[in-house]
């Protein structure tokens, strides 16, 4: 890493009051905000308050529209295919919900995923489409085991770019150019990704991706967008009808639908402005760092983990291999929840999950942040 990134990096962690405090290491959790985004949130709510008017529409709409394009820089696409929604689950439903289903029709999805890219889909059980589990091995996933679960009905595959418990991470290219091959829907759960790994959609082959913003984005809970393919977004048919889905919303007596040409189709009407304001900063702040040196520190900074857990003679179950893992660090230990619950009395904040530690760091961390915990985890077993 040049010297340019790492001042970045100095700079970035400045804007952190949470480093002052405690040892913070749950981003796949939720983040701390940032000195910009409280700031940003505070002025909004500032000029809602004491403005003699208060409606700050245009104001409104550049934090909602510097948040698309925020977006689409991270993840490679075109602002006209990004639509801002609530949270991930809400986004997954919008794809589950918008595809016109036959029954027999069937849907891809991974053992050990969090329910929410589980539950949209398994939902449409009630429509007759049946559901195929890919099995984990040795806390990974492999593509022959995609492939031979394809079959002539199947019809959409999605994943979590990163698993949010073993933290391995998918290789979409390869999963976007076979299913692709086989003329599947590919969709992404990007929670435990967008914000600390780069992404790119299109040499990707992704369809469609969902996420909200309060993991790795940084920003508030209740905020979150999703990605449609232009080849996708015909195929799709909005459940929900709201008067900004549609071309000429300010005609209010037109009460024809004709849908907008973008993914803003599915925005509705009324959004999370306030966290909108917040998300834009978060996001410009990881796009400002560097989303190549974001990655790169995180990278660092679990593979020293890794290692030194080892040394310690505990299971890590995130793979060692870089290509294989993203932010996400998770490691067994003897009576878990008695080493969390100690951890947390030292201002040490991770997350326990199926009974395991899990650490994951974000880019204003340091390599002395992982040293520190290690030692004060030594201390607590």
């Amino acid at each position: 890493m040049d010297n340019a990134a790492k001042e970045r990096l100095r700079k970035a962690r400045r804007l952190f009051p949470v480093t002052k405090k405690s040892l913070y290491l749950n981003h796949a959790a939720v983040s701390p905000y940032s000195r910009r985004v409280e700031k940003a949130m505070k002025g909004f709510i500032s000029a809602r308050t004491f403005n003699d008017n208060v409606d700050l529409y245009p104001m409104i709409l550049d934090a909602v529209e510097g948040v698309r394009k925020n977006i689409s820089t991270l993840i490679g696409a075109h602002p006209d295919s990004i639509a801002i929604v609530k949270n991930t689950s809400e986004g997954l439903n919008i794809l589950a919900q918008s595809l016109p289903w036959k029954k027999g029709d069937r849907i891809i999805l991974f053992e050990r995923e969090f329910p929410a890219n589980v539950y949209p889909f398994i939902n449409l059980e009630r429509l007759g489409v049946q559901i195929d589990f890919i099995p984990e091995r040795q806390n990974r996933f492999f593509i022959e085991d995609v492939e031979k679960a394809i079959t002539p009905r199947t019809r959409l595959l999605s994943v979590s770019h990163v698993e949010f418990l073993s933290g391995f991470r998918h290789d979409l290219a390869a999963l976007g150019g076979l299913l692709q091959e086989k003329g599947v829907i590919f969709c992404v759960d990007a929670i435990q990704s967008a914000g600390n790994t780069p992404i790119d959609v299109e040499p990707m082959k992704i369809d469609f991706m969902s996420a909200g913003g309060q993991k790795w984005l940084m920003g508030p809970k209740g905020t979150g967008f999703i990605y449609i393919s232009p080849a996708l977004l015909p195929r799709l048919e909005p459940v929900f009808a709201g008067w900004l889905a549609v071309n000429n919303a300010w005609d209010f007596f037109n009460y024809r639908i004709e849908w907008l040409p973008s993914a803003r189709r599915f925005e509705g009407g009324t959004q999370n402005f306030l966290g909108c304001f917040g998300l834009r900063e978060s996001t410009g702040l990881i796009i400002e760092t560097g989303i190549e040196t974001v990655a790169e520190q995180i990278e660092s900074m679990t593979g020293r983990l890794i290692e030194r857990l080892g040394e310690r003679g505990l299971e890590v179950i995130t793979p060692a291999s870089r290509g294989e893992r993203a932010g996400i660090v998770t490691f067994c230990i003897n009576d878990a929840q008695s080493v969390m619950d100690r951890l947390i009395k030292k201002n040490v904040f991770i997350a326990i999950r199926d009974g395991k530690l899990r650490v994951s760091p974000h880019f204003y961390n340091t390599t002395g942040d992982m040293d520190r915990f290690l030692t004060i985890l030594d201390e607590c077993r």
